[in-house]
């Protein structure tokens, strides 16, 4: 699938995963149209087990740990620090998805 930056909203990922199989999702954790907790609920609900990995700068408050402290319980397998290393997101990945 292709999809346009427009069509890269915080509801687009709720609205594929009612059509198409995930295995996985990333995504940012403070984003001015639906904040990452909101948006892992809903997907927990509409696809329980899914793995999501969360990542975040701080915000404004410019602090990771601070943002990783108010995040749901269990909703995100994996948070990373932004800037994070290649290999820290490619481990995160294959932690939580099997292929094959």
């Amino acid at each position: 699938m292709t999809f346009k930056r427009k069509d890269l909203t915080p509801a687009f990922p709720i609205e594929l995963i009612k059509h198409e199989s995930v295995d996985l999702v990333l995504t940012d954790i403070l984003m001015p149209e639906m904040e990452g907790n909101a948006l892992a609920a809903k997907l927990s609900t509409l696809c329980p087990g899914l793995p999501i990995i969360g990542m975040t700068g701080g915000g404004r408050t410019g602090d990771p740990e601070r943002v990783k402290t108010v995040c749901l319980p269990k909703m995100f397998c994996t948070i990373l620090s932004k800037p994070f290393l290649e290999e820290e997101l490619y481990s995160a990945i294959n932690r939580h998805i099997k292929i094959g």
